[in-house]
């Protein structure tokens, strides 16, 4: 009995990982771009330099771009084989570039790269350009952040929350929206400024760009035109899907503007039966950040006044990026989704096309509630 325990233990003891790599041989990728030219896609990535400070000093770059292009992606990715010795670490991904010329031509190979791959953690963000290329938004290095993929998630997601005019989307949102019925996608658009280092620089060596990429709207791609949405078309989808924590709501009033920060919002979908409605019920509370009006807020009906328009505010967001998808006939709402799984008997997902057949009919009604938690030391403006 003493020998088979004795086995047991050592069985563990001398156990390894076979396919184990050393640190060094690793190359670890912070962000990735994916592009078309004609037949053949392009793949850049974006890889963290680890600096040893006494063997190649204070200006070497945080970050190296490498190139490939192939038939496939993964063709793209193995080619760069010939570029360099690293093995592509793929967890630490913050963000993947999709350049126009992926997204208006489908995204059936995209979804294919993302999903089967398991290297990857699916836990980056999903980006575009319509003013910049895949390789110079890699090259760009942050003023603020020497990791520029992990400053650009970083802006991405405080602008989602602490502004509400730019919609995050991380790539298991994407794969949802493309499986699911009746949600179309928005993508973050990004663009460089102060350009000081074009793609025509070798893609190998290291990246000097002083530039700073910025996030600039959200944008979608129908039949090869790109439409763009407003702030305020944004933030309305934001409140819509409870993305919003933080918004900032400037208002004309009597004499000037107020402005009224959310400290929380939540909005919920209510349907019938049968019926081409759907009422958007929400509670958002706030807090005055800045007044410039006249009326003093020491009276309760100034205090109405201002839960009143800040209500109407929230509502004309919503109506301009509900009326927009209408426009289009791109439900980047995601209302035929609620519909679908909601009030299924409604419209047949199956056999109809809901954005030309079915999201023109819908109407939508709102019952918002704005609470004022803090109006400031003041009773007035200064």
């Amino acid at each position: 009995m003493k020998k088979v325990i004795l086995i047991i233990f050592l069985t563990f003891v001398c156990t390894g990982c076979y396919n184990y790599k050393e640190l060094n041989e690793l190359g670890i990728v912070s962000a990735m771009g994916i592009s078309k030219d004609g037949d053949l896609y392009n793949l850049d990535i974006q890889l963290v330099n680890v600096l040893d400070s006494e063997k190649s000093g204070l200006n070497k770059s945080p970050i190296t771009v490498i190139s490939g292009q192939g038939k496939t992606i993964f063709e793209a990715a193995r080619s760069m084989n010939k570029k360099t010795s690293k093995i592509f670490f793929l967890a630490d991904v913050d963000y993947v570039f999709l350049d126009q010329s992926v997204l208006t031509d489908g995204l059936d190979e995209i979804m294919d790269f993302l999903v089967r791959d398991t290297r990857l953690s699916l836990n980056f963000l999903i980006i575009t350009s319509t003013e910049n290329k895949s390789i110079d938004i890699l090259s760009s290095i942050s003023h603020f952040d020497t990791n520029s993929a992990n400053n650009l998630y970083d802006a991405i997601m405080n602008s989602e929350t602490r502004y509400g005019g730019i919609n995050s989307l991380h790539v298991r949102e994407l794969i949802n929206n493309y499986y699911e019925k009746g949600k179309d996608t928005i993508f973050p658009n990004v663009y460089i400024k102060d350009t000081t280092k074009s793609s025509e620089n070798n893609s190998l060596e290291d990246s000097k760009s002083e530039s700073n990429v910025e996030v600039k709207n959200m944008v979608f791609f129908k039949d090869k035109e790109v439409i763009e949405l407003t702030d305020e078309e944004t933030k309305g989808v934001n409140f819509l899907r409870n993305k919003i924590k933080n918004a900032t709501l400037t208002i004309k009033c009597d004499g000037g503007y107020f402005t009224i920060e959310t400290l929380e919002s939540k909005m919920k979908l209510i349907s019938k039966l049968d019926v081409d409605t759907i009422n958007v019920k929400g509670s958002i509370g706030a807090e005055i950040v800045y007044y410039g009006c006249k009326d003093n807020l020491s009276d309760t009906n100034v205090l109405k006044s201002i839960s009143k328009k800040a209500e109407l505010e929230v509502e004309s967001y919503i109506n301009e990026s509900f009326n927009k998808s209408k426009r289009y006939n791109y439900d980047f709402l995601g209302l035929g989704n609620y519909i679908y799984k909601n009030n299924y008997n409604y419209f047949d997902f199956n056999n109809k096309d809901w954005n030309k057949e079915g999201l023109n009919k819908l109407n939508l009604t709102y019952k918002i509630d704005v609470s004022l938690y803090k109006q400031g030391n003041l009773r007035g403006d200064l």
